[in-house]
């Protein structure tokens, strides 16, 4: 890293980040970040600025084409002070922002943020900036949990929640009639990946799990077809393969009970 150097430029770089493409096309919260900076450095004085933006880019972590230019300049001692409007513009990462607290204190530069009035060139500033971090980090984790656990709970009703990969009829037939001739997931998977069959995903192997998808996507489709389904059954039935497919069956026998017998 370059030595800063001993003059003071009473230069400040103004930091806005968007996080989609959408919202940088658009303007939407990029402007209101500039309305709040412009307003901030009119207040504070400050004549020579810069503007940097990092246009669709995540906040998780500092690989940002436009932070690092901001902290390579402030480090060489051509800004003096780094001015966002909000913290997670620059980190959500307790651990990243912590150390832009530190880089702040270690080369002599302001680290700003206006939505809670930090100012890292006083003690009480980065104490505040210390802990809004914490709190960014900990709401972070909490969307997380809450996401995973709406996840687990939809997996647990028989809800597919990962990418949906489409499956090549031929191969949804041949799972399909193996299955009919009853063989396990495991031995279909072994027939799969013995006679060279793709799998659906990057994976090398079938796997039965992978075939239990594949196997629960026909059933389903089938009932389906068949006007089976939620109606008559609990969620955890529907979800339910075998008791699906007991249920095509006795539907499939009913229909042609029904059916008209031919004459002659």
């Amino acid at each position: 890293m370059a030595r800063r150097k001993a003059t003071r430029t009473h230069k400040a770089i103004l930091y806005v980040r968007v996080s989609t493409q959408e919202q940088a096309e658009s303007g939407a919260g990029m402007g209101a970040q500039r309305a709040a900076l412009e307003a901030e450095i009119t207040r504070r004085g400050f004549v020579d600025v810069e503007w940097i933006t990092d246009e669709a880019c995540s906040g998780k972590d500092m690989a940002r084409d436009g932070l690092q230019r901001a902290l390579t300049e402030l480090a060489e001692g051509r800004a003096d002070a780094l001015v966002a409007a909000k913290v997670d513009r620059l980190s959500r990462s307790v651990t990243d922002f912590s150390s832009l607290i530190d880089r702040s204190r270690t080369e002599k530069w302001s680290l700003i943020t206006l939505d809670i009035g930090i100012d890292t060139g006083t003690a009480l500033g980065s104490a505040m900036a210390t802990i809004a971090a914490v709190f960014g980090q900990l709401e972070r984790d909490a969307i997380k949990t809450r996401t995973r656990d709406a996840l687990a709970d939809k997996r647990r009703q028989g809800v597919h929640t990962g990418r949906k990969v489409e499956t090549p009829d031929k191969i949804r037939a041949e799972i399909a009639e193996l299955r009919s001739i009853g063989l396990t997931y495991r031995e279909i998977a072994d027939a799969l990946t013995y006679t060279d069959v793709p799998t659906t995903r990057t994976a090398q192997r079938w796997t039965p799990s992978a075939v239990y998808s594949i196997d629960a996507a026909n059933v389903r489709e089938q009932a389906e077809a068949l006007g089976i389904g939620q109606v008559g059954m609990t969620s955890k039935e529907a979800g339910n393969v075998r008791k699906l497919r007991d249920a095509i069956e006795a539907k499939t026998a009913e229909l042609a009970a029904r059916a008209p017998k031919s004459i002659g």
